[in-house]
């Protein structure tokens, strides 16, 4: 499972909201929802150690080696399934994350 870089989700978050609650107190405007993007996701990569993107294919790729294990459903319906409209992106991913492809990582379970 793909966890935080410092401690606990719980520690994470909170750390999270006391820099957000930092800026506010010290009246730092945001000047677009661009920029509160960009904050947040530096916020949680400093946290994390990786970025909210990374972040996301690393829970997606988590859910779809569950999929996998229980073996009912095909590969193009697991990636789907777990977000990826393509099933040749879900396969260069996985690999890139776990080291096999999909079905080399089904035929090892």
């Amino acid at each position: 499972m793909f966890t935080p870089k410092h401690g606990s989700w719980l520690n994470v978050i909170e750390s999270f909201f006391a820099k957000m609650t930092k800026h506010v107190l010290r009246h730092i405007r945001v000047k677009s929802k661009e920029e509160l993007k960009k904050r947040i996701g530096l916020y949680l990569q400093e946290a994390t150690g990786v970025t909210p993107h990374q972040y996301l294919i690393h829970l997606r790729i988590e859910r779809s080696e569950q999929l996998i294990r229980c073996g009912n459903m095909s590969m193009k319906e697991i990636a789907a399934q777990v977000g990826f409209s393509d099933q040749a992106h879900f396969t260069k991913l996985f690999k890139r994350v776990t080291g096999l492809t999909p079905v080399k990582y089904a035929s090892a379970l």
